[in-house]
């Protein structure tokens, strides 16, 4: 039996896009890809180099649990998205979104205003010298590019990510929400770097690393910069 090599490593562009230089020096890298793709684990990873990270997804779910927000949900889609205890129940939610022709757009409408804004509110108010990493899986639905240094896919093949999904999204919802997002090609040619994550662990682990040094190296000089203006 012969074992296939790990992939390389993408190149990194030799610096970052420059979107502006805040005050005390922050980098803000998004994070986005396909669904099941790795992504989470990535940004794990970021947060074990000392970055600042937060997912869109953690943000959904905890405007699932706001009064206000149940109330518009369980008008739109009823009560059978809430558990026993009155919790919204996501699996739920999800199947029935599926089933819904109208009901993702009925339902990002209601959560991606609030998103985008709790986003743009963490990437800008991030502390001097700070490495800011977002997972968003809508990133470029969303028209959130431009808020980031630089923007990095985390992809896999189809099949690779139905099996790691299999065991939180019905074979039919995974195939629903993956066909609502851009598309690996779509992703690839937007982003700034993209990595398949097909090899080992540690192979994703080196990527997320290299990023995370060129975003501090970046947070650096526009320390050094801001220095040197005042």
């Amino acid at each position: 039996m012969t074992s296939e090599r790990p992939p390389a490593l993408p190149s990194l562009p030799e610096r970052l896009p420059d979107p502006g230089s805040p005050a005390g020096g922050v980098a803000a890298v998004g994070l986005t890809g396909g669904l099941a793709s790795g992504k989470s684990t990535a940004l794990a990873m970021f947060a074990e180099l000392g970055a600042r990270t937060i997912s869109a997804d953690t943000l959904v779910h905890a405007l699932y649990e706001r009064t206000d927000v149940k109330l518009l949900l369980r008008e739109r889609f009823g009560d059978g998205i809430f558990d026993s205890d009155g919790d919204t129940d996501r699996r739920a939610l999800a199947r029935l979104v599926a089933d819904d022709d109208n009901g993702l757009g009925a339902l990002e409408a209601l959560v991606h205003p609030h998103v985008m804004r709790e986003l743009g509110v963490f990437v800008t108010e991030g502390p001097p010298g700070s490495v800011n990493v977002c997972e968003v899986p809508l990133l470029f639905e969303g028209g959130l590019q431009g808020i980031f240094d630089l923007v990095a896919t985390i992809e896999a093949p189809l099949e690779v990510r139905r099996e790691r999904a299999s065991g939180r999204l019905a074979p039919e919802v995974f195939d629903y929400l993956d066909s609502r997002l851009a598309g690996e090609e779509a992703r690839s040619t937007a982003a700034d770097v993209t990595y398949v994550n097909t090899g080992s662990v540690a192979d994703l682990a080196a990527f997320v690393a290299r990023i995370f040094e060129q975003a501090r190296m970046l947070t650096a000089d526009r320390t050094r910069q801001f220095v040197e203006d005042v």
